[in-house]
């Protein structure tokens, strides 16, 4: 081969390797990532969500929401439902459910007493006396769901939002109530019957029986009658505390107050 024809191969070949180099380089750069560029101190990723959302992140140093909510103000008092032979404890009293409201110029009077088994709200239980007074009845007292007259008795157990049994007197569903004391705010009574489903597919009718001690909220409702030898709450005057300074003037010792001498510190 000539030198002539070497010369000429060889200037055919350097277009050729100039642009397999080129694309190479190219190629390197698109699969090279830059280097992320570092955030000044104390600056908010672009991606994190606004303060307030209840999906973002506690900012730091701070402690995350509790998921579980907080227990629930009840009213003082006790709650026990047997279900078709099953005994609970319903530790849940709402206070806004408790009442006795009486609304003369509106002819209403009405007592409510009811009762959940969780703070979940469910199961749920829910007594209506309507056209009832406490403070106006002599104890003991007994009332039925057959009965024409007096007091119309609603009695509701819900498990779920679509899972309620109640009275119904077609379905062989009564019960009967029993009033045992009204004593300041507090109604003591029980309750037992049938409860029948509402609607089709939850099953036969239910038998139930309760006992509550309740304290009630009271409107236009006056208290009963303490017990002789009863504690009664104390009033204001004697449930504050007395202020500082005042058994000091008096010159007699706090109640409880240790009378001894303080002993002497010890010596370092």
């Amino acid at each position: 081969m000539s030198l002539r024809t070497l010369a000429l191969s060889s200037l055919l070949l350097l277009p050729a390797c100039g642009k397999g180099s080129a694309d190479s380089a190219k190629a390197d750069a698109k699969t090279t990532k830059a280097a992320p560029a570092k955030a000044p101190p104390g600056s908010i990723p672009k991606n994190r969500l606004p303060p307030g959302d209840p999906h973002a992140a506690p900012p730091p140093g701070e402690k995350e929401m509790p998921t579980k909510p907080p227990l629930m103000e009840s009213a003082p008092g006790s709650f026990d439902l047997t279900v078709d032979g099953k005994l609970a404890h319903y530790r849940r009293i709402p206070t806004g459910q408790n009442r006795a409201v009486a609304l003369d110029e509106a002819g209403v009077s009405r007592v409510t007493v009811a009762a959940a088994e969780s703070d979940e709200g469910w199961p749920h239980i829910r007594l209506v006396l309507d056209g009832f007074r406490p403070d106006e009845a002599e104890y003991p007292l007994t009332l039925s769901s057959t009965a024409k007259d007096g007091p119309k008795i609603t009695l509701r157990y819900q498990v779920g939002e679509r899972r309620i049994y109640q009275l119904d007197p077609d379905k062989g569903a009564n019960a009967e109530v029993t009033l045992e004391a009204f004593e300041g705010p507090t109604l003591r009574g029980s309750f037992e019957g049938t409860l029948a489903p509402t609607a089709a597919g939850l099953g036969d009718a239910v038998p139930v029986k309760g006992k509550f001690s309740v304290e009630l909220g009271l409107r236009n409702v006056k208290p009963g009658p303490i017990p002789a030898g009863a504690k009664e709450a104390p009033s204001d005057e004697e449930a504050a505390p007395p202020e500082a300074g005042a058994d000091a003037k008096a010159g007699t010792p706090p109640k409880g107050a240790d009378t001894k001498a303080p002993a002497e510190p010890p010596e370092h």
